[in-house]
């Protein structure tokens, strides 16, 4: 059974301005309608939600419940009640000026954020028990460099990664009720920065893009690579993310282009094509399956495009940035019914997912 949400009006908490539209919580498709039979779409805005310390958004994630985090470079995370367009949950860092990305553990109960300094060198991430607003721990990378991308949460919610300037993942234990203990270190074989990860939802390994344009997944417990996914076009490497059934992973370049690969052999499965080009920014899989959209940043043409494809490779929707800013990070809903995508000039822009 669907819930049906009517956006209409003006005055909300937060700011969120909108027309007299629509979109629908609809149930997850079936798991084998997913796999043989990709979804159309269509694509419409929803609302803008504007971020209160009216900086760029660089962190996007939701949770299970459908709240979503934000998190900006002013130096503060938000939670939002996308619904109504309320802010019901603000968490500042006083020590940084900025936020270049944000997760939420799988339960809701945790937000993390890294903060970066002024430098763009050094940083930490920041743990919020999400019913309050103090930081409940405070973690930082042995090296001294920063987090400049969004940390990760393992399926069960017991290990947090984070990926530093110097080419190393750092992973922490996180337990109920326990104090945070730092447990392990990866550091990338090619010796170079990693610009995304991502735990697979199934198998619990983590997958890490690098600028030399490589990606490894990791068996964290054993701290080894089980596979490797080279860029065909030797570009550096940006986001990465697994299909919900955890069987394929896709990794995005600086020829704006997001590649699909099979994780059990490591072969390519097809090319998304981004038509403008640009650097892949940010990219999630729809949680209904058989859907990918990804961030691009044509600067020279000031392209500032999300795409959305299907897994076959056909282009769904190109959406341009409303106000013709950068686009960042994106998300989806929990049931895929809604994106969410940020920007440079701190807006948070709901898109509808409605099944065509």
């Amino acid at each position: 059974m669907s819930t049906a949400f009517i956006l209409a009006g003006a005055g909300l908490g937060g700011g969120l301005y909108f027309g007299n539209l629509s979109y629908v919580e609809a149930s997850a498709a079936p798991a084998a309608a997913q796999s043989t039979s990709p979804p159309g779409v269509q694509v419409s805005p929803v609302a803008t939600l504007n971020d209160p310390g009216g900086d760029g958004i660089y962190g996007i994630a939701f949770t299970r419940t459908g709240a979503l985090a934000a998190g900006d470079l002013n130096g503060s995370a938000y939670l939002w009640d996308v619904a109504t367009g309320t802010v019901t949950g603000a968490f500042p860092d006083f020590n940084s000026l900025g936020i270049f990305g944000v997760a939420v553990n799988p339960d809701g109960t945790i937000l993390a954020a890294n903060a970066i300094n002024p430098t763009y060198t050094k940083g930490s991430v920041v743990l919020w028990d999400t019913s309050g607003s103090k930081p409940i721990a405070t973690l930082t990378s042995p090296d001294g460099q920063g987090f400049g991308n969004p940390p990760a949460f393992s399926p069960d919610g017991g290990t947090l990664a984070a990926a530093s300037a110097d080419g190393s993942i750092y992973l922490w234990n996180i337990t109920s009720g326990k104090p945070v203990s730092f447990s392990k270190r990866l550091t990338d074989p090619g010796s170079q920065e990693d610009f995304g990860i991502a735990f697979s939802p199934t198998t619990g390994f983590l997958a890490a893009a690098d600028h030399n344009g490589t990606a490894y997944l990791w068996n964290t417990k054993q701290a080894s690579v089980v596979r490797t996914f080279k860029d065909p076009h030797s570009e550096g490497m940006s986001g990465v993310a697994f299909s919900p059934d955890g069987k394929i992973l896709a990794t995005g370049d600086g020829n704006g282009n997001v590649y699909l690969w099979n994780v059990s052999t490591g072969s390519l499965i097809t090319t998304l094509y981004g038509p403008e080009g640009g650097y892949v920014q940010s990219i999630a899989f729809s949680p209904r399956g058989g859907i990918v959209a990804a961030t691009s940043d044509n600067i020279i043409g000031r392209k500032y495009l999300t795409y959305v494809w299907d897994i076959t490779g056909k282009p769904l929707a190109s959406l341009q940035d409303p106000g013709t800013a950068g686009v960042t990070r994106l998300a989806f809903s929990p049931n895929g019914s809604i994106l969410a995508v940020g920007d440079e000039n701190a807006h948070i822009y709901i898109w509808s997912m409605k099944l065509a």
